[in-house]
């Protein structure tokens, strides 16, 4: 055959097998009129036939499996395109995130046998493409998808406990409101303690309640964390006053409870924090979340009696100014070592924006329910707070104590 091309040795009725053998290479052959069944039943492999110019399509046609074509060079994305299925690329050995990269989506390769772990990790689908291909809350969380990817999935609350998750887990990506369908127990949410204290009454209960009196009852920054997760989880939603005066509560207690009655007791109309430790930097707490939409009802905050200066009392005053707590008109500050002039910058920003708002007075209900409790109008209040002296406990009414008309949980509910 020296000398001779391929193409007259095809004349002289030589197969392409013997050509081959005779070391004439597939684009020699194929220019001699040998067709690709010849050169594929010669012994030629997907890869020399592609460098002769044969595409996917064509080597398809021939007979030639995915997996010699892989090994010819063709990607997952082009053999999908030439028809062949999932389970013939799987088999051929592409990895998932070709296979996903070739536009299998996440229902298909869950069919053919991929767990959600592999086709998050090793594909990179997320929540949502997983739960639309229908796995379950419990098998994506175990896959590692965390709370806030899930709830974006659009599963809610409800199914994320059924599937494991816990209190402290949801609480950083749900609201209150769509905490409250959730039925957490105290153990769940670390707030055994409190509820112990206050006279062992139970999550179910404080649910139904509209009023919490909590006054004198040792609770300290501690049991404020305890009371936050209450709020988080929606139990707070009803409540409208909150007493929880003459404790030991310090501005740690504040910086945790004030952020969280700002979003889980939007009801609110009494904050009764009179008698505790609070200084500046509790009070700090409070100014910067009025601004924020703080209890938007809130229309009686008592904060006498605690170790607010001049500095935490500018912080309010200025957030009053703001619009901060539009609602509030009974503030009580007597008791504090802060200035009188600095006490009545805060009172007269309420006057201020009362009168401008053109709305009466009012001098009689400081509450939702309007009773009577012998409060003063901001006015007067104001009269009665320069006759004080800073630094000395508060010693006015305290609401919700016995004969004021306020309710108090029995304590004889038992958890």
């Amino acid at each position: 055959m020296v000398g001779l091309d391929a193409m007259t040795l095809k004349g002289a009725r030589f197969e392409a097998g013997e050509l081959k053998a005779a070391e004439f290479d597939a684009s020699a052959l194929k220019v001699a009129g040998f067709d690709l069944s010849a050169l594929k039943a010669g012994g030629f492999e997907a890869s020399p036939l592609r460098s002769a110019g044969y595409d996917a399509r064509s080597l398809k046609d021939a007979g030639f499996d995915a997996n010699a074509l892989k090994q010819a060079g063709f990607d997952a994305n082009v053999l999908h395109a030439t028809g062949y299925g999932l389970r013939d690329l799987k088999s051929a050995g592409f990895e998932l995130n070709q296979l996903k990269e070739a536009g299998f989506n996440a229902s298909a390769l869950k069919w053919e046998g991929y767990d959600a772990t592999s086709l998050r990790t090793a594909a990179g689908f997320d929540a949502n493409a997983l739960k639309a291909a229908g796995f379950g809350v419990k098998e994506l969380r175990a896959a590692g998808f965390e709370v806030k990817e899930l709830k974006a999935a659009g599963v809610d609350a409800s199914a994320l406990t059924e599937a494991g998750f816990g209190f402290g887990a949801l609480r950083a990506a749900f609201t209150p409101i769509e905490l409250f369908a959730v039925r957490f127990t105290a153990e769940e949410m670390g707030c055994t303690a409190l509820l112990e204290k206050v006279g062992g009454t139970n999550v179910a209960d404080i649910r139904k309640e509209s009023s919490l009196q909590w006054n004198s009852q040792l609770l300290d920054d501690n049991d404020c964390l305890q009371l936050a997760n209450l709020a988080s989880s929606g139990a707070l939603l009803h409540v409208q006053k909150l007493y929880i005066g003459t404790n030991k509560i310090g501005d740690q207690g504040m910086e945790v409870l004030i952020p969280a009655l700002a979003e889980g007791a939007q009801e609110l109309r009494v904050l009764w924090l009179n008698n505790n430790s609070i200084g500046d930097g509790g009070l700090g707490v409070i100014a910067s979340y009025a601004t924020k939409g703080m209890t938007p009802k809130l229309n009686t905050l008592g904060l006498g009696g605690n170790r607010n200066s001049d500095a935490g009392l500018n912080l309010l005053t200025v957030a009053l100014v703001s619009a901060g707590l539009p609602a509030l008109q009974n503030l009580q500050l007597s008791g504090n070592p802060a200035s009188m002039e600095a006490q009545q910058a805060a009172q007269d920003a309420i006057k201020t924006r009362t009168m401008a708002s053109r709305s009466p007075l009012k001098t009689n209900s400081p509450s939702a329910g309007g009773e009577s409790q012998g409060w003063s109008s901001p006015t007067n209040k104001v009269t009665a707070v320069a006759a004080l002296t800073p630094g000395k406990p508060y010693k006015g009414a305290t609401p919700g104590s016995k004969g004021s008309g306020s309710s108090r949980m029995s304590s004889r509910k038992k958890k």
